[in-house]
């Protein structure tokens, strides 16, 4: 029993590591050619609205989704329980898009003031955001049943067809035309799209829409219950997530911005990783038993801990690796690569760590305040005290924030661990 387990947990991890391996590859060439084929006038522009998008797609989200794996958990073969939060978490994503669409009509103008956009350029670069959120919108909630069933090949097939045909689009595009910023927006809103609604399709068997005039109020509340107290947590970090594009944007260059943009593409480099905390830990860990939490924790922090620092050494001693990736114009960069990479490395570790509470719901009444009160007050402090004028001063102002986040998930998830002892002793 023990070897057949220790077999499917290495196929899975195989599957994960190819198919996310190729996957990204798909998506940093993707990547480095807009780098590439735009001016940095044009980066900047694209910077910007991807910013918009990654903030208003958190917002949207607020949390609602990510319930779904540790909510179904052990029941994720019943069609009847998973249609059902299904149905809840789609109601309540509906009504955040539909809020969310109106708010960035309104981001998009006063950007466009500042910008100088013409009406018809904005309102295209607001529709590219909508439908990309419609296609995360549906894709978020038909993909838990995929991560709790482990069947991580339809994902990854999905993601591999939708992204190689945005690759060839936008190489076609240079070719015939000369890419764009819209265009660039547009064909990655179009995979979105795509990507979403094929989760949905290739799901169907796994669920069951719930009669007519079924109550739906325990899955709603349950789903409230767990996606509540993160929601100012969500919001803070749709904000704070792009605070330094949106900073460099205001009180620095153009060139500036679209260095830094390069930049944060560098970080895309840990995603490979980073999605282990949805792909892998979260389906983990909402199926364990209690006293597996533990040991099972330790190993996957110490694990991540160690990946981290072995990168971060790497990069330090052989900065081109990552240098030649940019092209020409950024070569400069040596040190700052440097820094992307650490703060990448402490996400990553931040990422399993919060990936164990979400999963163990660990989402305590007070979650928000000790996520988000430090980071508050250090913002502050580095916005009153500090030139964040620079790109390299905005690096160390972000790795200051990376490393307070992780020493707040591990506060909470010592709580969570320990509570959750207590609890199953006294039974």
């Amino acid at each position: 029993m023990q070897k057949k387990r220790i077999t499917n947990w290495l196929k899975l991890i195989a599957t994960y590591f190819f198919g996310q391996g190729a996957t990204q590859v798909i998506q940093l060439t993707t990547g480095f050619i807009i780098i590439n084929f735009l001016t940095k006038e044009e980066y900047a522009t694209f910077t910007l609205v991807l910013a918009l998008q990654s903030m208003a797609n958190v917002l949207v989200e607020l949390g609602i989704t990510r319930t779904l794996v540790p909510l179904i958990g052990k029941r994720y073969n019943d069609q009847d329980v998973v249609g059902r939060y299904f149905a809840a978490c789609r109601f309540f994503r509906n009504a955040t898009l539909s809020l969310g669409s109106v708010g960035l009509l309104i981001a998009f103008y006063f950007s466009a003031q500042k910008y100088d956009w013409s009406v018809g350029y904005w309102v295209v670069l607001w529709l590219t955001v909508i439908v990309a959120l419609q296609g995360f919108t549906v894709g978020s909630i038909y993909t838990s049943v995929f991560l709790l069933r482990q069947d991580l090949k339809t994902l990854y097939k999905i993601g591999l067809i939708s992204g190689t045909s945005r690759l060839l689009a936008i190489c076609l595009a240079q070719l015939m035309v000369g890419l764009s910023a819209q265009l660039a927006l547009i064909f990655g809103s179009i995979q979105a799209l795509i990507g979403g609604y094929t989760k949905k399709l290739l799901a169907k068997g796994a669920y069951s829409h719930p009669a007519k005039g079924t109550s739906l109020a325990k899955e709603k509340k349950e789903v409230l219950s767990q996606a509540l107290p993160r929601a100012p947590s969500v919001a803070f970090f749709a904000f704070e997530g792009q605070f330094t594009i949106f900073l460099m944007g205001i009180i620095g260059t153009t060139a500036g911005l679209g260095e830094l943009g390069a930049l944060g593409r560098l970080g895309m480099l840990f995603l490979i990783v980073n999605k282990t905390g949805t792909m892998l830990f979260s389906p983990h860990f909402s199926k364990r038993e209690v006293h597996q939490v533990l040991p099972h924790a330790l190993v996957s922090i110490g694990g991540a801990s160690l990946f981290g620092s072995l990168v971060v050494g790497f990069i330090y001693l052989f900065p081109e690796t990552l240098l030649i990736l940019l092209g020409e114009g950024y070569q400069h960069l040596r040190f700052e690569i440097v820094l992307v990479v650490m703060g990448s490395a402490l996400r990553f570790v931040d990422i399993v760590s919060f990936s164990i509470c979400l999963s163990r719901k660990y989402i305590f009444p007070w979650f928000s305040v000790v996520d988000i009160l430090p980071l508050i007050i250090a913002m502050v402090v580095g916005f009153s005290f500090f030139d964040l004028s620079t790109v390299r001063n905005m690096l160390y102002f972000s790795l200051v924030m990376s490393v307070i986040k992780l020493l707040t998930k591990f506060f909470i998830l010592t709580v969570g661990i320990g509570r959750e002892l207590r609890a199953a002793n006294t039974v």
